[in-house]
């Protein structure tokens, strides 16, 4: 009877441990059920992307002269796009796109020496006969990606791509590798699975994500500030480097708040910390839409000495951007009791 009585103990000890344990695993696989599918739409919303500024460019290099203008404006558009889609996704710094050093593949930055230019004037005078994607796809990533077909399409400096069937040739072949990569990333990244054992690893690495994203971000947005440089600006061709930045910083803050907000609950200093970093992204993102022009107009204005109005603004708008990094890379891995391993020397 006593030994009855024990196995019933037992049974009800055992089925009361496994319903704990489930328990304390559903929200980790609830959250890491939630990174996959954001990965995987980010990928899929980077493809589409890809595609629709590949057939833009097909249809630009096919238009009647009379129909360019409106072509053009229409794949530049694309190109915004899709440069906000690679922005999102740049987010995801860890898995196959780190482990095949495929993001040098859509952008090339720094540039400080002007090197898609070279890149690319010099593989047109090397090649006078039709153009391929294998021949793009071979060569260096720098013209295999966004920088690249930007300056094919922005350039101001440059015969206009519509005009010249070599430039147009090797815009629709930048544009096609652009899609076989994208393809790659959505259809591959999960071949090795992520490596998510506990609730630490999960939190190491979205704050890691996190983290190396914001301080990008600040690097791409500071160098041309500090240097006062405007073609150090990440996207001045396009002048759209202040968009690229308001991108980063609401695909951060969308990060934030669904992959690490829940966990920063459980005392009253996570929830104080919560609080501010909400309250600073929203602040920090108000205030780069509210900068009045491009990044790349303002720095010209304070080259041409009629400076102090866009000296302030952009202070003001750093400032706030570094606020926000602190928190990130410092504050917030400390609540966590996460360790922050990215390489500060990116982008360098």
């Amino acid at each position: 009877m006593k030994y009855l009585h024990f196995n019933h103990y037992r049974r009800i000890y055992s089925k009361c441990l496994l319903i704990s344990c489930i328990l304390i695993a559903s929200p980790l696989r609830a959250n890491t059920d939630s990174l996959t599918k954001l990965i995987e739409t980010t990928y899929a919303n980077l493809t589409a992307h890809a595609e629709t500024l590949h057939q833009s460019s097909q249809q630009l290099c096919k238009s009647p002269a009379t129909q360019q203008p409106a072509h053009l404006v229409t794949s530049q558009q694309a190109w915004r796009d899709v440069m906000g889609a690679w922005i999102k996704a740049d987010i995801i710094n860890f898995g196959l796109v780190v482990d095949e050093n495929i993001a040098w593949r859509f952008q090339f930055w720094p540039d400080k020496k002007n090197l898609v230019k070279r890149k690319v004037e010099q593989f047109l005078q090397q090649h006078s006969d039709a153009i391929t994607e294998q021949q793009v796809a071979q060569s260096s990533v720098i013209l295999q990606g966004l920088s690249s077909a930007e300056y094919l399409l922005f350039d101001q400096n440059s015969p206009a791509v519509a005009d010249n069937n070599q430039r147009c040739q090797l815009l629709v072949a930048i544009t096609k590798v652009l899609v076989k990569n994208s393809r790659y990333l959505q259809k591959q990244w999960n071949k090795q699975p992520l490596s998510i054992k506990n609730q630490h690893d999960y939190l190491a690495l979205v704050s890691n994500a996190l983290a190396s994203y914001l301080e990008k971000t600040y690097k791409k947005w500071s160098l041309a500030v500090l240097k006062e440089n405007p073609y150090f600006a990440e996207s001045w061709r396009s002048q759209h480097s202040n968009e690229n930045v308001q991108q980063s910083l609401m695909t951060a803050n969308s990060w934030y708040q669904q992959l690490i907000l829940p966990y920063l609950n459980d005392t009253k200093a996570k929830q104080v910390l919560a609080k501010s970093l909400s309250t600073n992204f929203q602040q920090t993102i108000t205030q780069f839409k509210a900068l009045p022009t491009s990044l790349f107009k303002m720095l010209q204005t304070i080259k041409q000495q009629e400076k102090q109005s866009a000296v302030n603004q952009l202070q003001t708008a750093t400032q706030q951007l570094r606020s926000l990094k602190k928190q990130v890379t410092v504050d917030l891995p400390q609540a966590l009791d996460v360790l922050i391993g990215f390489n500060t020397n990116d982008g360098d």
